[in-house]
């Protein structure tokens, strides 16, 4: 396995089990984690997907079974790209489109639906780093979210989030609260 390969998949289990580096070694940090076993998966069969295909439709099938059984859908698309430390709390109802752009450190629950937009599907959202998006949350079409924000649950999420460090709720969500958040030339983004 490659170094990246390798190096997305250790970022994810630090995520799962909060920093604790003994842990995210273990070679048995897989089990009993549906949601970090189905992104191991994800993870090679997105990386073998221009390098090896039998290898990549061996991980895809295997990826793919294994979301069926616990209700995860997260597509395969050469357009799309899902950062280190991806977490899915609670398995169940899943679905993330195969195009859309994740940052680092997003946290994901079950029912949260990350999918395209009536008009085109080529619209998709773009997710910063540090969002956390609480459960039956819905982002539909070509919305982009900045850095730290918190999407509250059922909220739907139709147009853009371009603050950092925000709280949004509501369908259509909208702004409820602000967190201090100290912002790095290597944080910004431009959202435009």
């Amino acid at each position: 396995m490659s170094t990246i390969l390798r190096r997305q998949i250790y970022e994810d289990r630090l995520a799962y089990f909060s920093g604790n580096e003994k842990k995210a070694r273990s070679m048995f940090a897989n089990f009993g984690r549906p949601g970090l076993k189905y992104m191991s998966l994800y993870r090679k069969a997105d990386f073998f997907q221009n390098k090896n295909k039998l290898l990549a439709k061996y991980y895809f099938l295997r990826k793919r079974f294994y979301g069926e059984k616990f209700g995860l859908q997260i597509g395969t698309s050469l357009n799309g790209h899902i950062g280190n430390g991806f977490k899915i709390v609670h398995n169940g109802l899943l679905v993330i489109h195969g195009s859309a752009i994740i940052g680092d450190h997003v946290t994901v629950h079950q029912g949260v639906f990350i999918g395209q937009g009536i008009n085109s599907p080529e619209d998709v959202p773009t997710i910063g780093n540090d969002v956390y998006i609480a459960p039956g949350a819905k982002i539909l079409g070509n919305v982009k979210i900045s850095d730290n924000v918190t999407i509250g649950a059922n909220s739907v999420v139709t147009h853009d989030i371009i603050e950092p460090g925000v709280t949004v709720a509501g369908a259509p969500a909208v702004i409820i609260g602000r967190k201090s958040v100290v912002v790095t030339k290597k944080s910004v983004k431009k959202y435009e």
